[in-house]
């Protein structure tokens, strides 16, 4: 078995009070892919964070629901995303799947937590934990901004560019590219 990652992060979210059934959802999932008379197996792998791609056709390839079709439109339960945050922390003795693939899966919870408005178990305080995977921190990112600032101000100053050379105008250019002509014919008169 080779287990990757799935899940879209674009689905439209569900009603937070609407009870949660992962084996319902299966049902209802696998029936809007078409599963009976001709599988999709892209549709499935939008409503769930992993699937084994040497089988995809298979019902059992397919792990951690966090979708429900309702009305015949996926829509992302937040319940099911709750179920999949407890998974994730250990809850029901976790979840069989490589670390490469659960880091995938937390950084697509995350996504989710915040257009509920939440943090994941896994933040304080709306930070990302050191063990958390995914995208620079907010506080990293100020310091990688400040830094970058920091250093246009000091290139402007000295009148340099980014690799160290200075910034010539046109009249310095000209002057520059003169002194080079002349002392390539000098080297040329001596050789």
């Amino acid at each position: 078995m080779a287990w990757k990652p799935s899940g879209a992060t674009n689905v439209v979210l569900g009603d937070r009070d609407r009870e949660w059934d992962s084996d319902q959802a299966r049902k209802h999932i696998f029936e809007w892919a078409g599963w009976e008379d001709h599988p999709n197996s892209d549709k499935a792998k939008k409503a769930f964070f992993a699937y084994d791609d040497e089988t995809p056709t298979n019902l059992t390839a397919y792990k951690m629901p966090f979708a429900d079709v309702i009305d015949g439109e996926l829509k992302a339960m937040p319940r099911g995303l709750f179920a999949v945050a407890q998974l994730l922390q250990g809850s029901r003795d976790g979840v069989d799947l490589p670390e490469s693939v659960l880091k995938s899966i937390r950084r697509k919870v995350t996504i989710y937590y915040r257009k509920i408005d939440e943090n994941a178990p896994w933040q304080e305080d709306g930070k990302a934990k050191g063990t958390m995977p995914g995208k620079m921190g907010p506080g990293k990112h100020r310091k990688s901004v400040r830094a970058a600032q920091q250093a246009a101000k000091t290139r402007k100053r000295r009148g340099t560019q980014r690799n160290g050379t200075r910034n010539m105008n046109v009249r310095q250019h000209k002057t520059r590219m003169r002194a080079a002509r002349t002392a390539a014919e000098k080297r040329r008169e001596h050789a």
